[in-house]
């Protein structure tokens, strides 16, 4: 009985082990990396980065929301609140900077696209955590 036992856990070990395997290696998890490295940027796209895994921009649509559980606009607009709520937390930065650092070169744009996911204004979000700065680092320099 142990020695079945034993063998099912190295089956299903070796199958989770694959499934990693196969991840590491699929172009959506690569494309996690790049996404990552041009938050920031204006010309971070569905297109752009399914040319830099090598993809077509319609098959990558397709397969990210399947590995990613949510599609590539809703990833890259979490991504990017979340980095916004960070620098708001952790930097003394102007809103017209921090929109630049997470892809907004119009910081009344940005302070939609803010308000619209987050509930409140940029400033208002500073403003809720008491104006002060919570850590003196610059975090994403």
């Amino acid at each position: 009985m142990a020695e079945v036992i034993g063998e099912l856990l190295d089956e299903f070990c070796q199958q989770v082990t694959n499934e990693w395997v196969h991840k590491e290696n699929s172009p959506i998890y690569r494309s996690l990396a790049i996404i990552s490295e041009e938050i920031g940027s204006e010309h971070l796209s569905l297109a752009y980065v399914a040319e830099r895994v090598g993809m077509s921009p319609s098959r990558y649509s397709m397969l990210f929301p399947q590995e990613m559980n949510r599609n590539f606009k809703d990833y890259v607009s979490s991504l990017r609140i979340n980095l916004a709520k960070q620098l708001l937390r952790t930097t003394d930065l102007q809103i017209s900077a921090v929109a630049a650092r997470v892809g907004y070169q119009n910081a009344y744009s940005f302070a939609r696209f803010f308000k619209l996911n987050v509930g409140c204004a940029p400033n208002e979000y500073r403003k809720q955590l008491g104006g002060a700065v919570l850590e003196k680092r610059e975090p994403f320099s």
